[in-house]
């Protein structure tokens, strides 16, 4: 469906069939089961739903990014840009994701591929739109991994701001920020919350 330049998605998303078709029929997009491919990639980005195991402990169910990780690591080659996008609880990037792209790959994360996560922030009918104007925050596990994220994703921002985040502060976390109530108040910076 989407080699046919057709979206899969329901409802109404403005721009996108069109910009399928555009890209499809340039040859710059195409999709493919085959994770073989992975290796002739310069970045991969994960957005793989992370639903909660049980609602009542909000303990997220990782599995299905687990097993993405897995494929991703199994034809990572040196030099790649790996992303996470999905929302994921602090130090997942620098932590499981990590450890399972390394064991997979037999490379190290920092030294022979970068990582970094870049949460998502979409909503159905404004897909294309708030990939372009929103903010998008982006944190490596070291310097080089943030700056090739802010790399890959500046182009796409056309009314939004790449926002970096390196070390303490870009190793999940950005995540967290991401999802913080926005304050009018402080030219949408997240609210503080009152202790």
């Amino acid at each position: 469906m989407l080699n046919r330049g057709e979206s899969p998605l329901k409802g109404e998303e403005p721009g996108l069939e069109e910009l399928l078709t555009k890209v499809v029929g340039a040859g710059k997009f195409s999709c493919t089961a085959d994770f073989s491919k992975i290796a002739e990639c310069d970045a991969v980005t994960l957005a793989i739903q992370t639903p909660f195991l049980d609602k009542k402990d909000l303990l997220p169910d990782f599995s299905a990014l687990v097993e993405g990780l897995r494929h991703v690591g199994r034809h990572l080659t040196p030099g790649t840009l790996v992303v996470l996008e999905s929302t994921i609880t602090p130090g997942t990037t620098a932590g499981m994701a990590r450890e399972i792209l390394e064991a997979e790959s037999g490379l190290v994360a920092g030294k022979d591929f970068a990582l970094a996560h870049a949460p998502e922030r979409v909503m159905v009918g404004r897909l294309l739109r708030n990939i372009r104007e929103h903010d998008r925050i982006v944190g490596g596990i070291d310097d080089v991994s943030t700056a090739r994220a802010v790399e890959l994703y500046a182009p796409v921002l056309t009314a939004g701001t790449v926002i970096p985040m390196t070390g303490d502060r870009g190793r999940g976390d950005e995540d967290r920020r991401e999802h913080l109530p926005r304050s009018p108040d402080r030219g949408g910076e997240p609210a503080r919350p009152l202790l």
